[in-house]
């Protein structure tokens, strides 16, 4: 990558730069790369430059996008988040300066390559319909998700899918000629491997008819229904130069909703061409299959040649008409309520469902479940019906907007059995409920999550010696703008703090309002969004900003003498753009809190002004996207944002002077619900001169079990000389 000023501009020089990294050397003697990606332009600014470069590095490690044109793209994207508002045209215009050289398809390693396994058969008889690929590495473990592609020539056969999680792919085949067929296989981070098998033709040749319908004997329709026992004949045809005796077939499946008796036929001989239906294999299926049910059957050929014998393989594919039910809607209800619920099911099938009846299945500790069986009747093919009521009771300590899966185990009189699953929502959330949870299950509460027991409460904790706390000078010097002597201190824990499942024993302090969990040589002034491209990996945001130190501002640490903490405070910072003053302090507790032992964070703001807005207008133009607050992982790939560029997700208090967050693993309990019940209601009173006059009020608490009421009396009245009426007459 090539992202900075004087890099050549297609309308002003014959050759870019990016054009020059490409063609280095000759056609016998290549020096240049894959791929170039630089700014097509001379006038540009880090400001946007880093960002645009940051993001393709971040496509292509922490995303793992693979490509040299994806990872542009998501360096476009992260310019975009950084700049949403697209001040004064520069995102549009970067956007359009940074361009790539080379084939964006290009697959880029972003680790030494593996070596992949490929299996397939070497040859395959003309007329087989299908091919199995299996993948594995140079450790002989199954390989997911490679992408395999089968090319022939005039694109007879042109397709690609990726293995399942064994290492497989099955391609359903369709050739009208005999041929060598390239076969692709491409994974990020292994050397492609390439090869191919043949189609061949052989004097003795026989497989499925396939321009024939297989007939199926059955009493009524010809159809093969769920619950059927039906008889399948299956053509044969000789496709060779040779007439074929001795042919018997063999009918197998994988579906443990198949039965199959009389599972070999004797065909006996088929002429040049003939085509012959043989005997019936005779195929139960299951009442609980559904509609085009996978019946995984594959028939095996044999003649009686010998030395060697003649093989020859095809799938067998079947409709299956059947009733396939869905659930038609999701659920909604409020932490601690008993509501009833009635679902609706769909027939997306070709055959009715007869009494249908189901049971909800709830192993957690979410939701209770009083009442968890259904009825619904008979369904018609895309018809619905909705069923009689069930009963459910949601947990008070269940954290707003989640999402409860409930399993609905779904039968019929006829032998229907399939579980799907009822989408229930808890609550809806609002700023009094925390953030969270990401990928890995860290929380973010803050002080206006009264409601929930792990909501922090602000109490500062000074350590600034120059009010009298016991705090160590970090002698971290700052100008803002990126002028800086020493922006980062590096501190040794007294305990180990595990975070988002790795163990520190160090952390990276920096004077922009951040610290890195490790060591970390970064300096990163400018603020972006997290978890992205931007700034160090892991990493705590506690006010993410270019600051200074100038002014009085300073950094102090400081480490319990019990080891149960460490504190980081940033005492009278400034922002470089708004000279705004910002103190505020991160905790680091030696507390392990469950599932994994993960450390927890307080932050704390004493002081907190979150003004810098920024200035596109000129050039050169200074950063602004406010101040980001949230966390990171190690792999940049996770991480809860709290505020960036003075946004707030819901569940996300404005802060403000003398407020605190906390980060945890720990899962939110809520506390029981108060409820205000008082005494009388009204009070009246006739009082006459000097005399006074008192009454009782009776405030209870009746809400749930366990919960406290707070409570503020006040006293209001109109004045006495107030007179609301109009002007002298």
């Amino acid at each position: 990558t090539i992202l900075t000023c004087g890099t050549g501009s297609f309308a002003e020089d014959n050759t870019a730069l990016t054009e020059k990294f490409l063609r280095a050397g000759t056609s016998s003697n290549p020096k240049g790369g894959v791929a170039s990606i630089g700014t097509a332009t001379w006038n540009t600014h880090t400001l946007f430059n880093n960002i645009v470069d940051m993001g393709l590095y971040d496509g292509l490690f922490a995303k793992q996008l693979g490509t040299a044109g994806a990872a542009l793209a998501n360096g476009k994207l992260a310019l975009f988040s950084a700049y949403p508002s697209n001040p004064y045209n520069w995102v549009s215009a970067f956007t359009q300066w940074n361009n790539l050289m080379g084939d964006p398809a290009t697959h880029l390693w972003t680790d030494t390559p593996n070596i992949l396994w490929v299996t397939y058969p070497s040859e395959i008889p003309f007329g087989t319909n299908f091919i199995d690929v299996s993948v594995q590495n140079q450790n002989g473990t199954p390989t997911e998700n490679a992408m395999v592609t089968l090319l022939k020539s005039n694109d007879e056969i042109f397709m690609n899918g990726f293995t399942n999680s064994v290492g497989n792919i099955t391609f359903d085949l369709n050739s009208s000629s005999e041929g060598i067929v390239a076969v692709t296989v491409t994974k990020q981070n292994y050397k492609p491997y390439e090869g191919s098998f043949s189609i061949t033709m052989a004097s003795k040749l026989v497989n499925v008819d396939h321009e024939q319908e297989i007939e199926i004997h059955n009493d009524d329709d010809g159809v093969l229904s769920s619950g059927e026992t039906v008889g399948l004949s299956i053509p044969l045809e000789n496709l060779g130069s040779e007439n074929v005796t001795g042919i018997s077939a063999t009918l197998s499946t994988t579906s443990p909703l198949v039965t199959l008796s009389n599972e070999t036929v004797v065909y006996g001989t088929l002429n040049v061409g003939q085509t012959q239906f043989g005997d019936d294999f005779i195929l139960s299926l299951a009442p609980s299959a559904i509609h085009r049910e996978d019946l995984g059957l594959r028939l095996h050929i044999t003649d009686d040649s010998s030395f060697p014998s003649n093989e020859w393989d095809a799938i067998i594919h079947l409709d299956v008409d059947g009733s396939l039910l869905i659930i038609h809607g999701n659920g909604y209800m409020e932490p601690g309520a008993t509501n009833t619920f009635s679902i609706t099911l769909q027939n997306i099938g070709t055959e009715p469902a007869m009494g249908v009846f189901g049971e909800l299945i709830h192993l957690g500790t979410y939701i209770e479940i009083s009442d968890n069986y259904g009825s619904w009747g008979d369904i018609l093919p895309m018809g619905s019906t909705t069923s009689d009521a069930f009963i459910i009771t949601a947990g008070n300590d269940i954290l707003n907007g989640t999402i409860v899966p409930i399993g609905l185990h779904i039968q019929s009189t006829e032998g229907y059995d399939r579980t799907e699953y009822y989408q229930l929502q808890i609550g809806t959330v609002s700023e009094i409920d925390p953030l969270g949870p990401d990928q890995y299950g860290y929380y973010i509460y803050d002080s206006g999550d009264t409601g929930y027991d792990l909501a922090p409460i602000y109490d500062w904790i000074e350590i600034d010696p120059g009010y009298g706390g016991p705090g160590t000078d970090l002698n971290l010097s700052d100008n803002g703008n990126g002028n800086y002597s020493t922006s980062s201190a590096y501190i040794d824990l007294p305990f180990t703090f595990k975070f988002y499942g790795v163990d520190y024993d160090e952390i990276t302090v920096n004077s922009n309002g951040w610290i890195a969990l490790g060591h970390s040589e970064m300096e990163s002034f400018r603020n972006y969004s997290i978890p992205g491209a931007g700034g160090p990996s892991p990493m705590v945001a506690a006010f993410w900003d270019d600051l200074k130190t100038s002014s009085g501002g300073d950094v102090f640490g400081y480490a319990d003498p019990d080891d149960e903490f460490v504190i980081i405070e940033w005492s009278d910072m400034r922002t470089y753009y708004a000279n705004s003053v910002e103190t505020f302090q991160i905790i680091l507790y030696n507390n392990p809190a469950q599932p994994f032992g993960d450390g927890e964070i307080k932050i704390q703001y004493n002081e907190f002004n979150n003004t810098s807005s920024g200035n596109y207008s000129n050039y050169t133009p200074t950063h602004g996207a406010y101040s980001t607050i949230g966390t990171e992982n190690h792999l940049g790939n996770d991480g809860l944002e709290y505020t960036f560029d003075d946004k707030y997700p819901t569940a996300a208090m404005e802060l403000d002077d003398e407020t605190a967050i906390f980060i945890t693993t720990q899962p939110p309990t809520a506390l029981p619900s108060p409820s205000l019940s008082y005494n009388p209601g009204t009070f009246d009173f006739i009082i006459s001169l000097n005399e006074t006059a008192s009454s009782n009020l009776i405030l209870s608490n009746i809400g749930e079990a366990g919960s406290v009421l707070s409570y503020a009396i006040s006293e209001t009245y109109p004045l006495p000389f107030v007179n609301p009426g109009g002007g002298p007459d």
